[in-house]
């Protein structure tokens, strides 16, 4: 009448493994959420543009960009 069954569960290894995969992909995320915001930082400066600050008056014949300089006076100058 009544059947024996034989139930099958996650073995101690299983568990194991799934937390440490877990902790390592929190602390992959963590570290390249870091590192991801100082990459925009140097990708959006003006060296990475291909200019240099400058003072206004100095920029001829080139593309100004403002507000990208830690100078609030100065401009980022790409010459083309």
């Amino acid at each position: 009448m009544l059947k024996k069954r034989d139930a099958q569960g996650l073995s101690m290894t299983m568990i194991i493994v799934s937390v440490l995969g877990l902790i390592v992909l929190v602390v992959m995320m963590f570290i390249f959420t870091k590192e991801s915001g100082k990459n925009i930082d140097i990708l959006e400066s003006c060296g990475a543009r291909g200019g240099e600050c400058k003072d206004p008056n100095s920029c001829t014949g080139g593309t100004r960009i403002p507000n990208i300089c830690s100078d609030e006076d100065e401009i980022c100058c790409v010459t083309i």
